[in-house]
């Protein structure tokens, strides 16, 4: 990301388990709450980075978690 945004108020930087990442599209359980990094560009987060688990211990992904929820809460 240093290639792409040289400017250092432009690096990863973790993303607070406040951000809206974490509820915008929907709430995630704070049990699955994992490292998230992010570039902030202008007012917005530009850029997401989700380093992977290590295969011993892999975790949901976040985009499961975000649909399964969506899909749960229509379905009652």
């Amino acid at each position: 990301m240093r290639d792409v945004f040289p400017e250092p108020e432009y690096k990863l930087r973790l993303l607070e388990p406040e951000h809206p990442i974490w509820y915008a599209e929907e709430k995630i359980d704070p049990r699955q709450l994992r490292p998230v990094w992010g570039v902030e560009f202008g007012c917005r987060t530009s850029v997401v980075y989700l380093p992977p688990d290590p295969p011993a211990d892999p975790r949901p992904s976040l985009s499961c978690l975000w649909s399964c929820r969506g899909r749960a809460r229509r379905e009652v």
